[in-house]
Parts: structure tokens; sequence; C-alpha cells
């Protein structure tokens, strides 16, 4: 889950939970997550035997200053020097490996996400990490939800970069001024809301969805939607559930209503990823803003950045409280020539520096209430301190107990063929959402798709 940068200089995607110890105590961290594991084995500490290489090559899409400031540190502890390849965004990040790999450049750690490890996999590009010292520990150490998003095929395929879960907001100045006591438990009931704000002159479109194109958005946006009213859009056995009747079609012919029928969502949703969409709540012109990463309220609630800090409240996924989660990964390169080594550049990005803190991962929690894929950092007091700032943490808690790994909920996510299905996904949702094409015309198309990228 991904945009460019949100705050110069430090900003780009901002993620994830609350279910630290502490104040979240009253909504059971300790059952959410397990107990706290004793330390691992210092493989993260030691050198490894293996002679050290010239240098090491990192590609990533940069968060703030995270890279520029541990990096350094790598090379201090290590003496090995560490090239940095920078990418905007994942997109290009995606097309950078793919060129770089077929070039027989050298790579060593690629910063990835769950829809990538499939495609990756299969072309070697990436390589499993079972068996490399210490894993077995930092296994032990991992929430549930990363446990989940590590894995392909039933192989490991790499550390947590960060860990994150959909959430839904609405703006409280607004809300109040149309009459508005509790924020909507159903989907129909956020639009009987924003019906009535839009009666009242409270706001021309009181809802601004995540809608633009990207791997990561309004089709992503759409899978939350169809798995919070009890549907699925892939099974389990990889087949695309879009037939007349299906929850999935039925969903996206009501989020089609909220645009053209009544006329209660923006039509410029449809142009914004997460970032521009988080931007367009600063304006204080919407009610709602559903179904987006529970990063960004730190973002819209940081003081001397937001103009309306503070106002930005989180509530429940309607419809019971489902959303969907997922973690960001650092992996192995398939042709790195210094395994060894490359393991422990992975280890100092996605687990343990040699002081054995989950340094990286603290490093994105406080500045950006980026979820960890480690207990240990989840639990600590200081970051629940810091993420109380920008939101509810009992809200955000009781949200996090109830996410599913989106490859669990979306297996296809991570098979070689779905980025091809995706991408022609996306036009046919946004072309529906935009009321060129019915729901029904949209899932038929996505239907034939499907059977062409599969055979």
């Amino acid at each position: 889950m991904s945009d460019k940068g949100l705050r110069a200089p430090i900003s780009r995607r901002r993620l994830l939970q609350a279910a630290v110890a502490t104040g979240i105590a009253a909504a059971g961290p300790a059952a959410r997550f397990g107990a706290r594991p004793a330390a691992a084995a210092s493989t993260w500490a030691e050198a490894p035997k293996a002679s050290k290489p010239a240098k090491l090559a990192y590609i990533y899409w940069p968060w703030g200053q995270a890279q520029d400031t541990m990096i350094p540190k790598f090379e201090q502890n290590w003496g090995v020097k560490v090239e940095k390849i920078a990418e905007a965004n994942i997109e290009p990040l995606f097309a950078k490996v793919m060129a770089m790999t077929a070039a027989g450049e050298q790579l060593d750690v690629i910063k990835g996400i769950p829809g990538y490890v499939g495609i990756w996999a299969k072309n070697k590009i990436i390589q499993p990490i079972d068996g490399l010292p210490g894993l077995e520990e930092y296994k032990q150490e991992m929430t549930p939800l990363s446990l989940q998003g590590m894995q392909h095929q039933g192989k490991f395929y790499g550390l947590p970069y960060y860990s994150g879960i959909f959430t839904t907001g609405y703006f409280e100045d607004l809300f109040k001024k149309a009459g508005l006591k509790d924020p909507p438990k159903t989907w129909d009931e956020m639009v009987e809301q924003a019906q009535k704000a839009k009666r009242d002159g409270v706001s021309s479109f009181p809802i601004v969805w995540v809608g633009g194109a990207g791997n990561e958005h309004v089709t992503y946006v759409w899978y939350q939607l169809v798995w919070s009213r009890g549907g699925i859009v892939f099974d389990k056995d990889l087949n695309l559930k879009l037939e007349p009747g299906s929850k999935a079609r039925e969903s996206l012919a009501w989020w089609r209503k909220t645009f053209v029928d009544w006329k209660v969502s923006d039509p410029k949703s449809l142009e914004l990823r997460y970032i521009p969409a988080a931007k367009a709540v600063w304006t204080g012109q919407y009610v709602f803003h559903p179904i987006t990463h529970h990063y960004y309220f730190q973002w819209m609630n940081r003081e001397g950045e937001s103009p309306i800090a503070g106002k930005v409240k989180m509530f429940l996924m309607p419809d019971g409280g489902k959303t969907l989660g997922w973690t960001a990964l650092e992996c192995l390169s398939g042709n790195t020539k210094s395994k060894e080594w490359a393991w422990m550049l992975l280890q100092h990005v996605g687990g343990r520096t040699k002081n054995g803190d989950f340094e990286m991962g603290k490093f994105y929690a406080n500045d950006a209430m980026l979820g960890s894929g480690f207990k240990t950092v989840m639990q600590d007091p200081e970051i629940k301190k810091t993420w109380n700032k920008w939101a509810d943490t009992d809200v955000v808690a009781k949200q996090w107990d109830q996410a599913t790994d989106l490859l669990q909920a979306v297996p296809a996510i991570a098979e070689p063929w779905f980025p091809k299905w995706q991408d022609d996904a996306v036009v046919q949702v946004q072309s529906c959402l935009a009321g060129k094409i019915t729901a029904d015309q949209a899932c038929d198309a996505m239907l034939q798709k499907y059977k062409e990228v599969k055979k």
C-alpha cells in the first residue's frame, strides 16, 4: 500500500496499527499478539564467516529519512558499503527490479509488497529465506498477521517492512454540523447520513474515496468493501467470484450508486490515490473518508501540518468491523552473490540491528504510525504514546483484532498472472464508478479477462 511522500522531507506512506501495550491493554494486546518471546539468537550481531563483499545493493521506495538514517549505520557497524537504489514508488520499483534482473545487475535486498511476491518468486527474482540463521526466532516474534504475509506456497520470502490495516474516518466538525451523533454502523447508514449532510447543505459531496488508478488503490478499496459486506472476490482455489448475485457484484453496484444515483461520493475520488485523498480531507469539505490505511490518520491529525489536526476520527469498518490487513516485506534477491551478507542487510532493515533492537521498525512506527510485524515493537509503550496523538488507539486495536491478511482474503494477489488481471480490473471498476458502464458489464469484462490470463 503506497504513494509518494506525504510531507517534505519525511513522508511517503504512513501505516498501521495501534495494538501496543499500555492503554490498549483493555483490548488485550497479549491475547492479540501473544506473550513477548525471549530475544532471538544473535545472528543479527555476529558477522558472517563469508568474506565481505565490495558492496551490497538495496532497492527500495523511500520513507522519509529512514533509509538515509539507517543505511549508514549498517555501513558503520559492518564496514560494508551499501548502494542505495531509491525509486519514487512501488510501480517504478517493480519495473526497475525487472530491468536490473534481466540485465544481470547486482541486487541483494529488495523491498516489496505482497502482490509482487508471486511473480518475483516464479522468476527467481527473490529467493526463500527458509533455513537462514535466526529465522525461526524471528517467526516466534512476528504478529499473526505478518506471519501470514511473509509466506508464499509454503515458503518464507522475507522479513516485515511494515504492517497495516484498512480503517474508516469522519471529519468531526462537519459530522456535528450535520446533526449526526454516532458513526454509521452499516454502509447503508453511512449513505443515509451523507444524504442528510448533503440535503442540509453541509457538504456537496460528503464522501471522498480512494478511487484512483494504481495496483493498490481503487481495486483494493473494492476488495475491502466486498470483504466488509461479507463477500469475496477470489476464493481459496483462486476462482473469481463475480457471477450474478455475488456479493462482489452487488457491492460494486452499491458503490456505483453512491456516485451515480445518490451523488454523495465526489467524482474527483476517481482521480485520487491514498495521499491525494488524504489531502482532500484536509480541505474540510468532506464528512466521510472510508477505507484508507490507518496510518494516514497520523498525517491527517498531525499538529503543524494538518489544517484540521485532531478532528479526523476513526470508526470501525461498517457492517460488522471486518477489515483487511497486510505486511510489506524486505526480500532476499535471487541473484545475490553474497547470501550471508545480504541476509545481514535484510535483518538490519527488516529485523534486528547489531545492537539487538528493531530500530528500523521503531523508526517507522514513531515517525509515521506504521505498524511493525513484530510483537516487541507493537507492545512498546513509547510507540503507543506517540500514536495516541493521532488516533484513538482503543479503536485502532479493536479494528486490528478483526483484520485478516490480504493474501488470505484475496489469495490471487500473490499469483504471477494477477497483475495483468488487476490492470484491466482497475479500468473496469473506475469506468463503472464513473457511470460509463454498469456493474454487470464491469464484472462480465473482469470475468472474461480472468479466463484470458489464466490460460
